[in-house]
């Protein structure tokens, strides 16, 4: 889904889902999501006699509503409250003196709340232009369960602002908190505060992308070899025709092998922001970043977005 700088998220339901479930998506100020945000509570699993290895998790009253069960943890479980992180990142903002009024949220929240990714996106002097006409902006996704599917976890990346692409930092420090222990505010602080220091280099590193001229040749045979393994035939040849053409494809079943990039394919949208045909690195990255957001699914979207700095790392063993 494509979006201009200056559109606005607006709420929807079961464009994404997270591990099958149903994810809502919205733009908000911290303040109003901690107003929406549910609490939750950890409670002895038990009818007629307590399970004495788990614990369940419920959703405590909201909106008229009762309480609803949302997931089963073990007895160790440390039960980590979405509003806890909202508390400790607004208080983070305020003592790295950032400009809250000029930063992005955008929430993504399972149907009961037991999940909650929210991305956020740095003030403008966190914003740049590689070398393509399209800025990007320093970004932070922030993820949480309650119900023990998903450890807290904080990535560092850059979204692209004419798209909302998200692409994860090259040499990247991810931050994971097990749910064993609690969360505090000094932690956050440090998340903060080290992703912050990691912007000037990172920066660099995305216009050396851009500098890294494209061997075609090894491009097409990265595509049909290593990038076909990883993501399967279907994202190679959407890569290829993305790089190539700056369109987007689906093509009809095959019926016998035939390299990726020579698959006859049928142009759909164009991609924004796409320069075609590619002729550096980072448009490549591009590519790759529009075909993770388009993950249906909010972990493999995060999971795609991963592997992206290892595919590059292909690439460039192939053209050395």
């Amino acid at each position: 889904m494509a979006m201009s700088e200056a559109s606005s998220f607006e709420e929807q339901m079961d464009i994404f889902r997270w591990f099958g479930i149903p994810v809502k998506q919205s733009e908000s100020t911290l303040e109003e999501m901690l107003e929406r945000i549910p609490y939750f509570d950890k409670r002895p699993f038990t009818a007629d006699e307590e399970n004495k290895n788990y614990d369940v998790i419920v959703r405590k009253p909201i909106n008229g509503e009762g309480e609803i069960p949302v997931g089963i943890v073990s007895k160790s479980y440390s039960l980590i409250q979405h509003r806890d992180i909202l508390n400790f990142i607004i208080n983070s903002i305020k003592d790295e003196f950032l400009d809250h009024e000029e930063m992005k949220f955008l929430f993504f929240l399972t149907e009961y709340g037991e999940r909650m990714e929210l991305l956020m996106r740095f003030p403008s002097k966190y914003h740049f232009d590689p070398g393509d006409g399209y800025k990007v902006g320093f970004s932070l996704w922030l993820r949480n369960s309650v119900d023990g599917s998903t450890k807290f976890s904080a990535e560092f990346g850059w979204l692209r602002l004419v798209c909302s692409n998200g692409m994860v930092i090259f040499e990247k420090d991810r931050f994971e908190h097990r749910h064993t222990k609690s969360l505090d505010q000094y932690y956050v602080n440090e998340i903060l505060r080290n992703g912050l220091a990691l912007y000037e280099k990172e920066k660099r590193m995305l216009i050396e992308l851009y500098r890294t001229p494209l061997d075609k040749n090894a491009f097409e045979k990265w595509v049909n070899d290593s990038l076909k393994e990883k993501w399967g035939v279907k994202a190679a040849v959407r890569t290829y025709h993305i790089a190539m053409s700056g369109k987007d494809v689906t093509y009809a079943p095959l019926k016998k092998k035939v390299p990726s990039s020579q698959i006859e394919v049928k142009y759909t949208i164009e991609v924004p922001g796409a320069v075609a045909p590619a002729n550096n690195l980072y448009a490549v990255v591009q590519a790759l970043s529009w075909l993770a957001r388009q993950r249906r699914d909010i972990d493999e979207q995060f999971q795609w977005r991963a592997q992206i700095p290892a595919l590059i790392d292909d690439y460039l063993k192939i053209a050395a």
